[in-house]
């Protein structure tokens, strides 16, 4: 069973490759979430393989990833493998996973990262990459899956296909834990109703279910998880966040268009 988290498609893209590469099932957690579960039990086949993947945000797992994690009981097996997707590097992903896979008594047996184009756009100094840029990381990441795979196979093959990058215990010990405590949950959007085709598409696709339609035009609450679905989705660009988007670029998986998953 392949578990994933996806907001522009990155991640949904290496979790289809994954399935296909392994022919087991995937599943998106929001779909699940959005029943009102409090606990979700899944029971594992025999010889079934367990696979987390997830972006990395602010070089973390993405908090939806620990929400799942937290109401998930497995059963049939007591170790799993994660593959996250990253704009850059992953910091310490890998470990603040392996932890909280730890207190469900699920050991991490091996964790990997494929580097995708970058989609998180709502800082300021952090932009979509320039298109030869995106096209060359969505080019490197067929050949990464393929050594992940090779990997999994042949575990003494996986050493090196993880990206912690520089400055690891900054970014995943004191920029991780700010970003879930003071930007999470925090929601700066706002939609040009000049642009606006009022479609409910963002509505469809948060995550969280954070946004609502008034008088015909999304407005956000207060569950914000900074997936960027909405804004980069958004097929007229009418979304912005605050005043530092309105110069930046827009990114969704070419594989993934509209769907809604």
């Amino acid at each position: 069973m392949i578990f994933y988290f996806s907001g522009t498609g990155n991640t949904w893209w290496a979790a289809n490759e994954l399935s296909k590469a392994f022919n087991e099932p995937i599943s998106s957690i929001v779909e699940i979430m959005k029943h009102g579960e409090i606990t979700h039990t899944f029971k594992a086949k025999e010889n079934e393989k367990l696979f987390f993947v997830f972006p990395v945000h602010s070089w973390g797992p993405a908090v939806m990833m620990l929400r799942f994690l937290n109401m998930l009981n497995v059963e049939g097996t007591n170790e799993a493998y994660a593959v996250c997707t990253c704009g850059d590097e992953c910091g310490m992903t890998d470990e603040i996973f392996s932890s909280a896979l730890l207190k469900k008594d699920i050991k991490l047996k091996g964790i990997y990262s494929i580097q995708m184009p970058n989609d998180y756009i709502l800082m300021k100094g952090f932009n979509t990459d320039p298109e030869e840029l995106a096209n060359k990381k969505l080019e490197a990441a067929k050949s990464r899956i393929d050594d992940i795979v090779a990997a999994i196979n042949d575990e003494a093959k996986g050493k090196f296909l993880y990206e912690a990058g520089t400055k690891k215990w900054l970014k995943s010990r004191i920029v991780y834990p700010y970003f879930k405590k003071h930007v999470i949950g925090k929601s700066k959007f706002f939609v040009d109703e000049n642009k606006c085709a009022s479609c409910s598409f963002c509505q469809k696709i948060c995550p969280t279910g954070n946004i609502i339609m008034i008088h015909n035009f999304p407005v956000w609450d207060n569950d914000c998880v900074q997936c960027t679905a909405c804004i980069n989705r958004c097929p007229t660009q009418a979304i912005q966040f605050g005043d530092v988007t309105q110069e930046k670029g827009r990114y969704v998986n070419p594989h993934y268009g509209n769907t809604i998953e």
